[in-house]
């Protein structure tokens, strides 16, 4: 990263400045801009970083005879560390490569359901009441197999047969090491394939992730949709909303 000197100067002499001023909405206005002006050079810019990540997508759509995706980002006034940037990046190549395997269905199966033969993945980026940052990714596929996930968990004696779980428990069996409900070997993992990898670099940079299942019918079905629910802790993000007009600038 390259930061101008003359940059580094104008932000001395503003600081020069404020060591003068008595007004203390001047000093927080001046204080609030020089903040706009430094927090892009130590963090990086959420929308911009997330659409970055989301690149790939095209690429791996095609490698499996798929439509490239249609990727919606929200996340305005968000500005993410660097750690935070680098940590997704290894996070964002397991959620998009389950959600183009497993998720999207193929331009013909899609249009059988009625559904547009471009697929769509959701992202949104927003603070939460207790001031981490809510990541919500979500696709328009076909869902989660949570009978599959449920027998596999079984299988592996991972859940006891006959158990009554709920099925945003069974979900959230997918985190387990090298669960996949993939039939077969290919370069795109499947459902599961990566998602132990995902939780753990999370939980190393103090973030939680969880499967939130987005129906109110507690029957198992076969396929439920749901979201990708990632919480990324304050330290790691900052808020940088536009900047309130009548503020005024230290003189």
């Amino acid at each position: 990263m390259e930061i101008r000197i003359a940059d580094l100067e104008r932000e001395v002499h503003v600081i020069e400045k404020l060591e003068k001023v008595d007004d203390l909405g001047a000093v927080r206005g001046s204080l609030f801009r020089m903040k706009q002006r430094i927090l892009p050079l130590a963090y990086r810019d959420a929308a911009q970083v997330l659409g970055g990540l989301c690149e790939p997508a095209s690429k791996l759509a095609r490698d499996i005879g798929k439509e490239p995706p249609d990727i919606r980002i929200e996340a305005s006034d968000i500005f993410l560390s660097h750690g935070c940037a680098d940590m997704l990046r290894h996070v964002f190549v397991h959620i998009l490569r389950n959600a183009l395997d497993h998720g999207i269905e193929t331009a013909s199966e899609r249009t059988m359901k009625n559904k547009p033969a471009q697929g769509l993945i959701r992202i949104s980026a927003t603070p939460d009441a207790a001031g981490w940052l809510a990541l919500a990714i979500r696709d328009d596929g076909r869902g989660l197999a949570l009978q599959m996930i449920q027998q596999i968990a079984v299988n592996r004696g991972l859940l006891p047969p006959d158990t009554i779980v709920t099925p945003q428990k069974i979900a959230q069996y997918i985190f387990e090491s090298g669960f996949s409900t993939s039939s077969g070997v290919n370069e795109i993992s499947g459902r599961g394939m990566g998602m132990d990898a995902v939780r753990r670099l999370l939980l190393q940079s103090g973030a939680q992730v969880e499967i939130i299942l987005e129906t109110k019918n507690q029957d198992l079905q076969p396929f439920v949709p749901f979201v990708f629910h990632i919480r990324i802790p304050p330290h790691l993000y900052r808020l940088l909303p536009a900047l309130k007009t009548g503020m005024p600038e230290a003189s």
